[in-house]
């Protein structure tokens, strides 16, 4: 029997507790290689940062061949595996692929002699191929798509790996595509929902998630993105049928473990546009059938990439699921809404204003969240912070990502990062920014973003993030949006509404009483010296802003120097400040409950917004209490219909 190792750890950083290589590749070879029974595929379940493969227990099962998938979030591991296999294994061949791979820099594997090559592209055909010729004892420098090691150095393949079609889907069926007509998914549903149960025991507080794909490819060729080698290519969709078998299977499983165990759990496609067909609604009616079928309404998070340019279907998609998903607010994309910027990094997208309208945001605002790229090419401060500010303006929450330059890029092509003059930062602490606030920083992943090109410097990008962090606070987290939506409904934008704030912020240590310099040390350091993210005193710095303003609001003179920047904007400012400072959890003692007396109402979620009124109202603040004042206020940015519960019209 010929052994087969197939890994690709997954940690705290990314877990789905089950292997998606190994059934794949697995159901593949069934079906397409030459020696189906002869093979043994088998793997490791990692799902925590400090689990490794040992010398023992690779003894246990030597394996024949190592298939190893490499991903920022394990490249660490990965390579401790290999060094111990240079080590004690050196006679088992590794392969490698996955998203990590720099095919630039293929020179910082030579002295793993372990490695015998490089899968570039999606990985059935050319795995199949490998194992067939290792089985046969051939040479496997002819497979498609298979960088081969030449004594130091790695060849570049001939021909590409073709990329899969599917029988009865929707797609091209020419010789560049190897056209299929299985489900892994449905091979191995039983298999895959036990590896579940049993590996997601122990990690009671963490999300159950699916990875699952309709589609594969994405047409567009942003300079940013590499969607699994799938840029500027034909997208292929799966057949109906098999899409309303396998999201069958998948609810079905999931609503069994609900019942069980009352895990949340989050279906997450990895399409890339979703809703580019017309026959993607037909889909998102299979997901509403099969939520409603097991009993799921309400406890599922669905977590699209949708469509850019397709926003008809897209509305059909999101109206046929609003009414059974959670309250996870759907994300639009958007990048950055300065033109040279989108033309710098190829992105072709829709006006912001056209999103606003064709999704309704004015009434749906807290239902979305605007996806929006920090740093990227040709941007600068002032760009970023207008970008940010009209996604404000047009009633989207701000989703705010930092550039991460995929190895497989062109971002990250030499001659891209030369004309850009792109420097890039390597770091193993994630960004603990309040769209993903964790008090868990993963200690063991890899990922690289950029920090300076010739549009912006160190210093400007430093100050994009504080910039990006201080109005996700203030605004995102409902502390002064409701004085912002006053003031844009009388026709100031959110750009002058913002600017006095920022230049406070900035320029006066007096205000809130923070020092600007040492934010900006503390991002620094995370950027030059390998430390966590914007870290002070053992907390990241937006804490300490959040735990200043609420010191200087209520113990200081902070509601009257706001007033004055921007009272002129509205006459009900005063009171809608005044709410949503007492809304900040108290980071001190236990929380108190406050009333204040206005001429205005809170309307529930989805509009979670202060409307005007002609009589008295009493709004009763709750601000609630928290171990974790800073986490509890984020959680509003993308569950906003916790304010219902902070906000009471008496």
């Amino acid at each position: 029997m010929f052994n087969i190792l197939m890994w690709s750890p997954q940690t705290s950083w990314a877990t789905s507790f089950y292997s998606p290589h190994l059934y794949l590749f697995k159901t593949h070879y069934k079906y397409h290689g030459q020696y189906p029974d002869s093979v043994n595929w088998f793997t490791y379940d990692t799902f925590v940062d400090s689990l490794d493969i040992s010398k023992e227990l690779l003894e246990s099962k030597k394996p024949d061949v190592i298939f190893l998938g490499i991903y920022p979030w394990n490249k660490t591991i990965i390579l401790e595996l290999i060094e111990m296999c240079q080590t004690h294994f050196p006679e088992i061949p590794i392969f490698i692929g996955g998203i990590t791979i720099s095919f630039n820099h293929l020179s910082e594997y030579k002295h793993l002699t372990n490695i015998k090559g490089f899968v570039q592209g999606e990985g059935e055909v050319p795995i199949a191929l490998i194992v067939d010729k290792l089985i046969a004892k051939q040479p496997v420098d002819d497979v498609p798509g298979l960088w081969t090691r030449h004594n130091d150095v790695f060849i570049k393949p001939q021909m590409d790996a073709p990329r899969i079609t599917w029988e009865k889907g929707i797609g091209p069926k020419n010789h560049n595509f190897f056209e299929i007509d299985y489900s892994w998914i449905l091979e191995n549903a039983n298999d895959i929902f036990s590896d579940i149960v049993t590996n997601c025991v122990n990690e009671s507080q963490s999300l159950l998630y699916f990875v699952w794909e309709s589609t594969r490819g994405c047409p567009y060729e942003c300079v940013y993105c590499d969607w699994g080698g799938g840029i500027k290519t034909k997208v292929r969709r799966k057949p109906s049928t098999m899409i309303k078998q396998e999201l069958d299977v998948i609810f079905k499983n999931f609503g069994n473990i609900f019942l069980q165990h009352s895990r949340q759990f989050r279906l997450h496609p990895t399409d890339a546009n979703f809703g580019i067909f017309p026959q993607d609604i037909e889909t998102a009616q299979y997901i509403r059938d099969a939520i409603e079928k097991y009993n799921l309404v309400g406890k599922v998070e669905l977590f699209f990439t949708f469509a850019k340019n397709n926003h008809d279907n897209v509305k059909k998609i999101q109206e046929i699921l609003q009414p059974v998903k959670s309250d996870y607010p759907w994300s639009l994309d958007i990048q950055s809404t300065d033109p040279v910027v989108l033309e710098s990094v190829k992105r072709v997208q829709s006006p912001l204003h056209v999103l606003s309208q064709k999704y309704d945001l004015k009434n749906k605002q807290s239902l979305y969240s605007t996806n929006f790229m920090l740093g990227l090419p040709g941007t600068t401060l002032a760009k970023d912070l207008k970008t940010m500010c009209d996604i404000l303006d047009n009633n989207s929450q701000l989703h705010c990502f930092l550039t991460m330059v995929p190895p497989q890029s062109e971002m990250a092509s030499p001659e891209f990062m030369q004309e850009w003059q792109i420097k890039l930062f390597t770091t193993q602490y994630e960004p603990v920014t309040l769209n993903s606030y964790s008090n868990r920083q993963p200690t063991r992943s890899e990922v690289s973003f950029m920090y300076e090109c010739k549009s912006f410097s160190v210093h400007d990008f430093v100050d994009i993030l504080i910039v990006n962090e201080f109005l996700q606070l203030i605004d995102g987290c409902y502390i002064t949006k409701f004085a912002r939506i006053l003031a844009n409904k009388n026709g100031f934008d959110t750009h002058s509404f913002y600017s006095p704030f920022i230049e406070k912020l900035f320029n006066d240590k007096q205000w809130i009483g923070i020092d600007i310099n040492e934010i900006r040390s503390s991002i620094s350091d995370w950027i030059f010296y390998k430390k966590p993210f914007g870290s002070i005193n053992n907390t990241v710095f937006t804490d300490k802003i959040l735990k200043h303003l609420y010191v200087w609001y209520h113990y200081k003179n902070l509601k009257q120097q706001i007033l004055l920047m921007i009272g002129h904007m509205d006459d009900s400012i005063g009171d809608a400040i005044d709410i949503g400072f007492k809304s900040i959890i108290t980071p001190y003692f236990v929380s108190e409950t406050y009333e204040v007396e206005c001429n205005l109402i809170y309307e529930a979620h989805p509009v979670c917004q202060l409307k005007k009124i002609k009589n008295k109202n009493k709004i009763v603040v709750d601000p609630g209490s928290s171990n974790n004042v800073l986490y509890d206020m984020s959680r509003r940015i993308l569950n906003p219909e916790r304010l219902d519960k902070v906000f009471l019209n008496k």
